[in-house]
């Protein structure tokens, strides 16, 4: 006997329920044309544009969160009808009663499915079938060559449909090894894990996707073919794992409603997804750094993030710092965590994004980097804007051989004691850093006592940094930029624009730097700016063609006994002061030209000797000792500093040496100085300076120049050159 009826088992949708089709809604299934039940009940056909009647029935859907579901419905078979011809078609409407989408289309329901069947059978049986021909039409073996032939074609052409299969895992296992497109186009089970081979492309279209089981993994080395729209559901941390190669979009793990959705678990899910390993143990990374082997790949859109985004090493590749951002909320924590380890070093790659942390408050920063060893174009334009502490924050490890272009650091470090670029005290290594480009503007706080646009206070390990460019602008702090400690630290034809308001602002500040290199910079300082350049406790290095215009107190300061810089050439110096201040015991030799081709030198307040002494190395220094004996009708002893303090008044290499010369201003004849040897410090030539007396000063001269020389450590001559 005939079932004139079957049940439709209600599910889920594959699709997320959108939300303007508000919390309820109803499938509406329809008929082709009118027809006549088994039992001889009759219907009318419908059109699927209204809810007014014309349905055989209707199926009412309930939400929750963004999952639609459909309570089972009953409909007749139709085979069973008068005509057998006719087929459902199945429309959703909103909760408003308006039409939305369609569901389904032109499909039969035959007896022979049973009482009652799931959405799935229906649909797999409505796939189409090969039926015979009429008379006239091929034969049999021909009809048989010709199906053979489509079969053939469908296998070079890698189209399979996963209708097809009793299950994704036997979908995958039955693609051939020639290489084959697994089409996904409807909702698909992964229940236990998955390893899909390299030749297998999954193909995602329509309303496909996969949903895993919790605990289940896909591993699939072959490509992923999808736009960036959700296909992996309940596949976050903690659910179902996904590991890929190639391409991925953190948009295949949630629906992004921009500015609204956490995005963070999809963004960490897509780059864990491709960073499984590490690279192979050849020189020079010796299996120590994590292999990627995908990318991770951003829309134009804006992805909101609560939280910390773990970066693992696949490169970010984003639309451009106008396009792709990536907006942090919250009120603490890194947004990037970079930071490796020595077995497991991150290379950095990240492109055309911007980070922003508008909507962010307390000590929330941007990137914390450590172990980045290596990485070759570490960002390429990125913003990174509006970050209540640092912008990038150097945390740990050692970071080494690091190159960033254009990278823009603005209005982070606002908040008391931070930076727009920081280096923490417990890095051990920050070596080889190369800036080009680079953009830091109102970055730091004004009385914070650090430097606002970069600060490495107490690390002391920035070692070989270089910026190429760039602007640096209206940071606020002790300086636009400190340095402490390190070596090697070198700017090239920057820009430079100082404004500050409630501290004396400094542009470039050194303390403890051995080999400090300015070359081509220009500096400009508003109102409230204090030196546009600051060496300071024994800083050394070279000035190669400054200017610095507008405002500045002092165009160049040096501070603190063993500080010594060189100009090489100088470009123009328009302070609103002083040029230049020199400390006593700092070095500021100046064997350059200004522009009007006038060599040019610093002369610090001369010391003023007056009695039998023992000079000290600061007293060479100055340069030029004036010296007044006292009337005694006898030469006075002048004894140079012993070798030891010599080297404890700055840093010295063996032929280091330095010019000095001292006048006799005494009157009387028998007033002469006599310099003096002393402890590892040794006179060769006539040490005697005779008075200004006009029967022996006036004749043979009352001044002698000097040049001291460093033999080796602690060891020193002084020569007499007139």
């Amino acid at each position: 006997m005939s079932t004139p009826y079957t049940t439709i088992a209600g599910t889920s949708f594959p699709q997320d329920w959108p939300e303007d089709y508000g919390s309820s809604g109803t499938l509406a299934i329809f008929a082709t044309s009118n027809f006549t039940a088994d039992d001889g009940a009759s219907f009318i056909a419908g059109t699927g544009e209204s809810l007014r009647g014309e349905f055989v029935t209707e199926s009412a859907i309930t939400v929750a969160g963004s999952t639609g579901t459909y309570a089972s419905y009953l409909l007749p078979t139709t085979d069973t009808c008068t005509p057998n011809t006719i087929r459902y078609f199945g429309v959703i409407f909103d909760s408003r009663g308006s039409r939305r989408d369609d569901y389904f289309s032109n499909r039969h329901l035959r007896t022979s499915l049973g009482n009652s069947i799931s959405e799935l059978q229906w649909a797999l049986d409505n796939q189409q079938h090969i039926t015979p021909q009429p008379d006239g039409a091929p034969s049999t073996s021909a009809m048989n060559a010709a199906i053979s032939a489509a079969l053939l074609n469908a296998a070079l052409n890698q189209d399979y449909i996963i209708g097809s299969y009793a299950s994704f895992a036997i979908a995958v296992a039955a693609m051939p090894v020639t290489g084959a497109t697994l089409v996904i186009n409807q909702a698909t089970s992964v229940p236990s894990n998955v390893s899909g081979p390299s030749y297998v492309t999954l193909k995602f279209t329509g309303k496909g996707y996969l949903n895993f089981t919790t605990g289940a993994t896909l591993t699939h080395a072959g490509p992923i073919e999808a736009s960036p729209t959700k296909i992996f559901y309940n596949a976050l941390s903690g659910q179902g794992t996904v590991v890929l190669t190639g391409d991925v979009y953190p948009d295949w793990w949630a629906t992004n409603t921009q500015g609204t959705t956490d995005m963070a678990g999809a963004i960490n899910a897509a780059d864990a997804s491709v960073c499984s390993g590490v690279v192979p143990n050849t020189d020079p990374y010796a299996g120590s750094t994590i292999a990627a082997q995908g990318r991770v790949n951003f829309t134009g859109a804006i992805y909101r993030v609560n939280s910390t985004l773990t970066y693992r090493g696949a490169p970010w590749i984003g639309q451009g710092v106008n396009n792709t951002y990536i907006a942090r909320y919250g009120s603490s924590g890194a947004t990037v965590n970079a930071v490796g380890t020595t077995d497991a070093r991150k290379e950095l790659n990240i492109s055309g994004i911007a980070f922003d942390a508008t909507h962010a408050t307390g000590t929330v920063y941007g990137f914390r980097l450590g172990f980045n060893i290596r990485s070759s174009g570490a960002m390429r334009q990125v913003r990174i804007a509006h970050f209540p502490s640092y912008g990038i924050f150097f945390a740990d490890g050692s970071s080494d051989d690091i190159s960033f272009y254009d990278v823009q650091i603005i209005n982070c470090g606002n908040a008391a004691g931070f930076s727009g670029i920081k280096v923490d005290v417990t890095v051990t290594d920050a070596n080889d850093i190369k800036w080009y480009n680079l953009s830091l503007e109102n970055n730091g706080k004004a009385g914070s006592g650090f430097g606002g646009g970069i600060d490495t206070t107490g690390a002391g390990v920035a070692k070989q940094w270089a910026f190429f460019g760039g602007l640096i602008q209206s940071n606020l702090g002790a300086g636009e930029v400190l340095f402490f400690g390190g070596s090697n630290i070198n700017f090239y034809a920057t820009h430079i624009e100082s404004e500050g308001t409630s501290d004396v602002l400094t542009a470039l500040r050194f303390n403890t730097v051995l080999g400090v290199g300015i070359h081509d910079v220009f500096l400009t300082g508003s109102a409230n700016t204090g030196s546009a350049l600051k060496f300071t406790g024994g800083t050394t290095g070279v000035i190669d063609n400054i200017r610095a215009f507008d405002n500045w107190t002092t165009a160049i300061t040096l501070e603190d006994v063993g500080t010594r810089v060189q100009v090489t050439s100088l470009g123009a110096l328009v302070p609103g002061t002083s040029v230049v201040s020199v400390a006593s015991g700092a070095l500021l030799s100046w064997p350059a030209k200004n522009s009007l081709g006038t060599y040019i030198t610093t002369q610090a307040t001369p010391s003023t000797p007056s009695v039998a002494a023992t000079l000290t190395a600061s007293d060479l220094f100055i340069g030029i000792l004036t010296a007044t004996p006292n009337a005694t009708g006898a030469t006075h002893a002048y004894t140079l500093p012993t070798g030891t303090n010599m080297e404890s008044a700055a840093s010295f290499i063996n032929n280091d040496s330095f010019d000095w010369s001292i006048s006799n201003l005494a009157a009387a004849a028998l007033d002469t100085i006599t310099i003096t040897a002393n402890t590892d410090h040794t006179i060769v030539g006539n040490p005697i300076v005779q008075s200004a007396n006009a029967g022996t000063g006036g004749i043979y001269g009352n001044a002698a120049l000097f040049r001291s020389r460093r033999v080796s450590a602690t060891v020193w001559v002084t020569y007499r050159l007139t």
